[in-house]
């Protein structure tokens, strides 16, 4: 996968991000107007950018990096320095990083440490309580019994996932190591936790786990491309997950007999969010397929219909059901919405008119990560916003000695 093409000051030569399903292919490329042929310049897991007049700046193990950069014969030169540890990068595997370089070689970054906050607050939006301490609280999602929640805490290049107890207050860390834990689901009798690991390979996997912290991970789905569990059917016979191909599919993953990976949603169109109805009856999810992010529902399996949800012309996303199925919620980058179900027979799916429950303020919108959840009633919504302590965008001149002409 190639991602974040940037020019370099000539407009013939390029860097890009290459992802790759062997951990030694993944890096920084240079490529060239009109040639299909890149070079590796450098390892790293996300983005670049070029400084002027002559320097290349890239991500090591969450350490901003600079090395000298020769523009005539397009190769590295000298060793890389260490401008910046703590630099802050997405966790979501789409590389991006926070840096920017202007044509003057003045630097923009921001660390890593993200401040949020998890918050408890009402259908209009109005808080009530929040959750644990200020930290990084990606990705938290509620137990089937609401008594508990799963999110991953990000530290530097690394993440662990972690267990709340929400009645009592403590949390306990539920993964362990150097490899990046995310994206956990919830077993419909809350016993088990599937996530997201790059432990084997450098490419997200499925792995399993008991709920209780005890016994041993069990790799459950090992493939060539990242793969971002999302829901566990009710009855717990399919978990869907999206896969990080070009576009990103959604797939079903039966629990039961070869365990052989089902499509469900191969379009054109990058698809994310997929979430099952109680019922198991029907598949939530939000596509791209109309150019922009809209929400749709389609019956599972596959052949009895599609319908859309959200609003026409407003970037949908990250779809919840209610409990009994009867209401339906997802975020747009200013709020989150509601629509009742009507009607919903194998080939009718009725819904009213979408309403807007409540704006949302802090809570940056965006696939393959969840910022918000809500209990089985409907009735309140956890909310992962960015507290006041975000960390601030920090400008720097003069960060290395100008080459010598």
């Amino acid at each position: 996968m190639h991602l974040h093409p940037k020019f370099l000051p000539d407009g013939q030569h390029f860097i890009c991000l290459v992802r790759s399903t062997k951990a030694e292919n993944t890096g920084l490329y240079l490529g060239t107007l009109g040639s299909q042929e890149t070079r590796r310049l450098v390892a790293s897991e996300v983005m670049g950018v070029f400084a002027a007049p002559d320097h290349l700046l890239f991500v090591r193990d969450a350490t901003l990096m600079a090395q000298r950069f020769n523009t005539r014969r397009f190769e590295l030169e000298g060793d890389p320095f260490p401008i910046a540890q703590d630099i802050g990068t997405s966790v979501t595997g789409n590389g991006m990083a926070a840096i920017a370089a202007s044509d003057t070689g003045v630097l923009a970054y921001r660390l890593g440490s993200t401040e949020r906050v998890l918050r408890w607050v009402d259908r209009t939006g109005k808080p009530l309580s929040e959750v644990g301490e200020v930290g990084s609280h990606e990705n938290a999602v509620l137990a089937p019994g609401g008594d508990q929640l799963a999110e991953t805490r990000v530290h530097g290049g690394t993440g662990d996932i972690w267990i709340v107890d929400l009645q009592r207050g403590p949390s306990s860390r539920f993964t362990f190591g150097q490899a990046f834990d995310d994206n956990a689901i919830w077993s419909p009798d809350q016993q088990h936790i599937v996530f997201a690991s790059k432990r084997n390979g450098g490419v997200r996997n499925l792995y399993l786990k008991n709920a209780s912290g005890g016994g041993s991970e069990e790799l459950l789905l090992q493939t060539g491309r990242d793969k971002y569990p999302t829901d566990w059917s009710r009855d717990g016979q399919y978990i869907l997950y999206t896969e990080a191909s070009n576009p990103r599919h959604v797939w079903a993953l039966p629990m039961k007999g070869d365990r052989k990976p089902i499509p469900l949603l191969n379009t054109s169109a990058n698809e994310n969010d997929a979430r099952f109805s109680p019922n198991g009856h029907w598949v939530a999810y939000s596509s791209y397929e109309t150019g922009d992010p809209r929400v749709y529902v389609q019956t599972f399996p596959r052949g009895g219909g599609k319908w859309q949800i959200s609003v026409s012309g407003t970037n949908a996303y990250d779809p919840r059901w209610r409990g009994d199925g009867r209401e339906l919620f997802y975020l747009t980058p200013t709020g989150v919405w509601s629509v009742d179900v009507m009607t919903a027979t194998p080939t009718t799916f009725v819904t009213a008119v979408p309403r807007k429950l409540f704006d949302t303020s802090g809570m940056a919108v965006r696939p393959l990560m969840t910022r918000y959840d809500v209990t089985a009633n409907g009735q309140r919504f956890l909310l992962s916003v960015a507290s006041r302590a975000q960390q601030p965008i920090r400008v720097v001149l003069n960060w290395a000695t100008p080459s010598k002409p």
